[in-house]
């Protein structure tokens, strides 16, 4: 699966999951230019969405979110902001 934003691709490179704790979880691992993120995802509704740079491991994105429904526009922002974070090489880091 690819997405396309500011003109470059994010690849999803792998979906996982963790049963075997008392918060379980689903994280996604993704790919671009120069950048690597994760968006982790819990039963409890928290949402971590994270971007670093390849180059030197530097964080470029760290944000925590709580959300009760996926229609939270908390979560729409966090996540243009995690696509901004894995496209824009111009830009060290990110907050919301």
């Amino acid at each position: 699966m690819e997405a396309v934003s500011n003109g470059r691709a994010v690849t999803v490179a792998g979906i996982h999951e963790r049963r075997d704790t008392r918060k379980p979880a689903a994280f996604a691992d993704f790919d671009s230019d120069g950048r690597m993120g994760r968006v982790c995802v819990w039963v409890s509704g928290e949402i971590d969405f994270e971007v670093v740079r390849i180059s030197d491991g530097e964080g470029v994105l760290f944000h925590h979110e709580k959300v009760s429904t996926l229609a939270d526009q908390a979560l729409d922002r966090a996540f243009d902001a995690f696509l901004k974070g894995m496209t824009n090489p111009d830009r060290d880091l990110l907050t919301l």
